[in-house]
Parts: C-alpha cells; sequence; structure tokens
C-alpha cells in the first residue's frame, strides 16, 4: 500500500519525463521511516545527471562556442548583461555557429550518423581536421579514442531509423562523450563479439577488442587494449580524471629530441593547464 501511495503522489511526479515515481523493490519503503540523517552533494542537484559536452582541448587548442548556465550566472554577477538577454545571445550565436560547423562537415564527408542538436559548436574544428597537419591528426586522434575507449551499449530504439544511434552508459558522462565523437563524424556503431565497429569521418572500420581495463575509484582511469585488422599494431588507449591523466604524461622525450620539439611540448602542456582550469572555473 506504501508503494501504492509513492506512485500516486503528486509531488513526486516528473512533469519534464511525464512519469510518476515508480517504487520497482517494496522492502526499500519499510526502511525509510528509520533515516535520521542524509547527507548528499549538489551536483545532481545541480546537473539533473544531464551531461552535455561543451568544450574541450586538444594539443594546446581550445575548443567549444557558447556559455554554461554557470558561466552567464558569472557573467550576471560581473555586470555584464541581463541573464534574459545573456542567454537569447547566446542561443542565437550558438545556432549560428552550428549551422556553420554542419556545413563544414558536409563538404568534408557524408555523416549519415548526423545529430543537428549536437552541444558541441565549433566551426573551426572542421577547418583544422581539412587541414591535413599535425593538428589534424591530433583531432582525429582524440575524438577517435572517444568513439573507441569506453564500456558503452549502443541501441537503436526505431528499427526503421537505423542511424539513428543512443547510447546506454554506466555514467551519464561517458554517453556524452561517445554521443559527442557521433556527432562529430566519429561514430561508434556496434560491438560485435570481440569487435568493435566505427564510423570514422564516412568511413566504416573495425578493431578487435583484445582487453578492457575498466574504470575504478581507485585508478581513476579506464583503459582498452584494441589490435588494427588492417596493419595488425596494438594500440592501448586511456581516459580517465584529468589529474591522474596529466600525471602520467611522458617527461623523458625532451632528451631524446631538439629543444625546439622539447619547448613546444612543455608549451602544449601550459596550455592544457590553463584550459582546464578555465573549464573548472566557468563549469564546464
Amino acid at each position: 500500500m506504501q508503494a501504492y501511495f509513492i506512485h500516486t503522489d503528486i509531488d513526486m511526479y516528473n512533469e519534464r519525463l511525464d512519469q510518476p515515481c515508480t517504487p520497482k523493490t517494496w522492502n526499500i519503503s519499510d526502511d525509510l521511516g528509520q533515516i535520521e540523517y542524509i547527507f548528499s552533494d549538489k551536483t545532481g542537484t545541480l546537473t539533473q545527471n544531464i551531461m552535455e559536452f561543451r568544450r574541450c582541448t586538444i594539443n594546446g587548442v581550445c575548443y567549444g562556442l557558447g556559455d554554461t548556465e554557470a558561466a552567464v550566472g558569472a557573467r550576471l554577477r560581473d555586470g555584464d548583461v541581463a541573464m534574459d538577454s545573456a542567454k537569447i545571445s547566446n542561443k542565437i550565436d550558438l545556432d549560428k555557429a552550428r549551422a556553420e560547423m554542419l556545413q563544414k562537415q558536409r563538404e568534408l564527408f557524408n555523416h549519415k550518423y548526423l545529430n543537428p542538436k549536437s552541444t558541441f559548436v565549433d566551426p573551426q574544428l572542421f577547418d583544422d581536421i581539412s587541414a591535413q597537419d599535425e593538428q589534424s591528426q591530433s583531432v582525429v586522434h582524440f575524438f577517435s579514442a572517444l568513439a573507441l575507449c569506453h564500456t558503452v551499449i549502443p541501441e537503436v530504439p526505431n528499427p526503421d531509423l537505423p542511424n539513428n544511434i543512443d547510447y546506454k552508459a554506466q555514467s551519464p558522462d561517458e554517453a556524452a562523450l561517445v554521443a559527442t565523437a557521433r556527432d562529430m563524424g566519429f561514430t561508434f556503431v556496434a560491438r560485435e563479439q570481440d569487435n568493435v565497429v566505427v564510423d570514422i569521418m564516412g568511413e566504416q572500420r573495425s578493431m578487435h577488442l583484445l582487453h578492457v581495463l575498466e574504470f575504478n575509484s581507485t585508478r581513476k582511469r579506464m583503459s582498452v587494449i584494441m589490435r588494427s585488422p588492417q596493419d595488425g599494431k596494438i594500440v592501448l588507449l586511456c581516459k580517465g580524471a584529468d589529474s591522474v591523466i596529466y600525471e602520467r604524461l611522458s617527461t623523458g622525450l625532451e632528451k631524446m629530441v631538439d629543444d625546439e620539439t622539447s619547448q613546444n611540448q612543455l608549451k602544449i602542456r601550459e596550455e592544457t593547464l590553463n584550459h582546464l582550469s578555465t573549464f573548472a572555473n566557468e563549469g564546464k
């Protein structure tokens, strides 16, 4: 009976999802009356567990336009603009940039998994990809890693729309990373036994998955070991908390390269740290 009252409680109805609270176990409600203290952080309260990929830094270059709610609030506190006008201006600029970005994407390749409402927007990204230089290679490697290094499960909710792929993940941030890689043209298509199928800028490829080192609170990172069927090379891809990854970056390369290359590497590390600090301050 108590589960029934929880299910029909109008104060627990979610208007956005058009769903009531649905008790899935009956015994837990018996323990509610014994709770004396609730300890909670504000992360889920503020984000509603909805993660949006807005910005990234690749090889010392920052990508991503638009502001988060936190950034708009900071501008308001600084007396920059009114909140409503800031949001409207931000949306208009973002829509224009998104249209420009999608046009440049179409000029480069045919993306059949296109998402016209991507939260990540930056036309400069596809300018850099088309340049066919070191930065272009870095961008391709970055988004390829996002499409390959994960434990996400792809689903096609509508069989009539096979190119409309949803991702189910253990955490909303991992789903956001894979979904943004898809939006940029690096699509995780399927997992077939030990093979991972991806669509990289209109070209379908397959990688043989050898092993997965799953994320845990001790390592604070996850890795996948894969073999490329094309050339047989084995690669390890790793992602995780910025502090954990950063401290494991190679520091001995300067002994094997010239001074100019060494200085460039140090500059990239410093710029990356500055970008990470900016992202943290803006709530990204």
